[in-house]
């Protein structure tokens, strides 16, 4: 099932829809925040909170300095540990619930990349570059376009 389609993910209590748009307001009672749910891809998507704007194919951290703690912000610098790619077409605010994808096949944005490298976080906010040396990698490009985005597996 193609993200970004009307993705609902039928649950044991339900219909789960990953595809809503991010609110601050669509905290979904039943839904704690790091709640995962897997679609039929193999896509696995978790229930945040964004510390931070994020936009479409970003790649997100966890972080301890926004407001609250728990929640999850845009990567920034080099080496950055990824928890997951933000895949709505709506950018989500700060404070806003939503949904990343934490493992499967994702879009995220890179620069300087090559089909087959493994990724890292990049100095550009949200971007994704090539990791020089990669014992265990945790991102890898399946393509890479000039567009400024590729796909990738999030492992």
């Amino acid at each position: 099932m193609p993200y970004g389609t009307n993705a609902r993910i039928q649950a044991p209590f339900g219909d789960i829809d990953v595809d809503e748009a991010p609110s601050s307001t669509n905290a979904h009672p039943g839904l704690p925040l790091g709640f995962e749910v897997q679609d039929d891809s193999g896509r696995t998507y978790k229930r945040v909170k964004f510390g931070a704007a994020v936009a479409q194919y970003e790649a997100c951290q966890p972080t301890a300095t926004a407001t609250p703690t728990t929640a999850v912000v845009k990567t920034s610098a080099a080496n950055q540990a990824v928890l997951g790619v933000y895949f709505h077409a709506t950018s989500a605010a700060n404070l806003d619930y939503g949904w990343i994808i934490t493992k499967g096949p994702v879009t995220v944005k890179t620069t300087g990349v090559s089909a087959g490298d493994a990724l890292t976080t990049g100095a550009t906010g949200g971007t994704l570059a090539t990791l020089a040396a990669a014992a265990h990698p945790r991102i890898i490009a399946g393509t890479a376009t000039s567009s400024g985005t590729s796909s990738a597996i999030l492992l």
